[in-house]
């Protein structure tokens, strides 16, 4: 897959010890991340996800996703005039 390199993200996951990993896409790292797992089908490539504390987040788009019930009372939707 060298000839891969530079079509796809450089991903190097560092375990320093027990309670750090650092987490570096194309050599920057990766800060805030609680978790990551690694889902590999026979077949397919590789797929990384990071996982992220969702407790400062803002959605801009036309379609914006309604988030569980269980967290209604923590987000306020933004609302726009529209004269």
């Amino acid at each position: 897959m060298s000839n891969m390199k530079g079509i796809f993200p450089e991903i190097i996951i560092k375990e320093n010890d027990f309670s750090k990993t650092e987490i570096y896409i194309d050599g920057k790292l990766i800060k805030g991340a609680c978790g990551y797992s690694i889902q590999h089908e026979a077949g397919q490539m590789p797929v990384l996800s990071l996982d992220f504390p969702a407790l400062h987040m803002t959605f801009e788009g036309k379609l914006i996703p309604k988030l569980p019930e269980v967290f209604e009372g923590l987000y306020e939707p933004i609302k726009k005039d529209r004269k």
